[in-house]
């Protein structure tokens, strides 16, 4: 993280969970795409971005296949965020493979604490 991002979050940090809120007060209503989470609340694109993925992140939001960003029924939370944390941890690994920073014996135990086995 540079210098500069790392101000920014430590500065955004005491409004990150009025932030995620107002994210989630307009997502109760409809649907609504990225661009259009930042224009109503009168929020930078990179900070509707980075809310709205830590609400991915924790399953209470959702995007369709339509690009709308809605709120995810109460009983899907738990496996929308199961299946995001798959989904990154994947794109994580392939990749360190890739770059060749995730040897297979580190990957192995990553695998293993990752999948809690």
């Amino acid at each position: 993280m540079s210098k500069q991002s790392n101000k920014a979050h430590k500065d955004i940090m005491p409004r990150k969970g009025s932030l995620k809120a107002r994210v989630l007060t307009l997502l109760s209503s409809d649907g609504f795409t990225l661009h259009q989470v930042s224009k109503r609340l009168s929020m930078p694109i990179q900070t509707a971005s980075a809310r709205v993925s830590e609400l991915q992140d924790e399953g209470l939001i959702f995007q369709s296949h339509t690009g709308l960003f809605r709120i995810t029924p109460p009983e899907l939370i738990e496996s929308y965020r199961d299946e995001r944390n798959e989904t990154r941890y994947s794109r994580w690994k392939a990749l360190g493979e890739k770059e060749g920073w995730f040897t297979r014996e580190w990957g192995d135990e990553m695998t293993t604490l990752h999948s809690g086995k």
